[in-house]
């Protein structure tokens, strides 16, 4: 993760200098639109991530020590406001392309991941949670 967020940071620049450029020229579209799918890159890859860790949680919140239980929980509730600010990060992206066909299949990875993984991070921490609490 901490190897995305480099590469999230490092595709942000050229995507800053890209809207710099003057809109009378003519190469500044192209420049924009690559720029702008690269910075989709690895807040992509930071969900697909994230939907690891949640498996990963789920199964420790199964078979872990019951010292762990919080930590799962814990866990679980970073890994939603994770993968929903990493899709964030994708749509604000995905809203200024052109090649608008690209832009919906990044959005539907994005909305698969979200409809299976969102759910599943709340309900491993609502489980902590009834553990906890009782």
């Amino acid at each position: 993760m901490l190897e995305l967020v480099e590469q999230d940071a490092q595709a942000f620049f050229p995507l800053s200098q890209a809207y710099a450029i003057p809109k009378e020229d003519p190469t500044r579209d192209e420049i924009l639109e690559a720029a702008t799918k690269e910075a989709c890159k690895a807040p992509v890859e930071m969900m697909k991530q994230i939907t690891c860790a949640i498996e990963l949680l789920e199964e420790m919140g199964e078979k872990g020590s019951k010292m762990l239980v919080s930590d799962v929980g814990c866990g679980a509730l970073l890994c939603r406001a994770a993968i929903e600010a990493a899709s964030l990060n994708v749509f604000v992206n995905t809203k200024t392309l052109a090649d608008k066909s690209y832009a919906q299949e990044l959005e539907a990875e994005c909305d698969e991941l979200l409809t299976e993984y969102v759910p599943r991070a709340e309900a491993c921490a609502a489980s902590v949670m009834a553990r906890i609490r009782g």
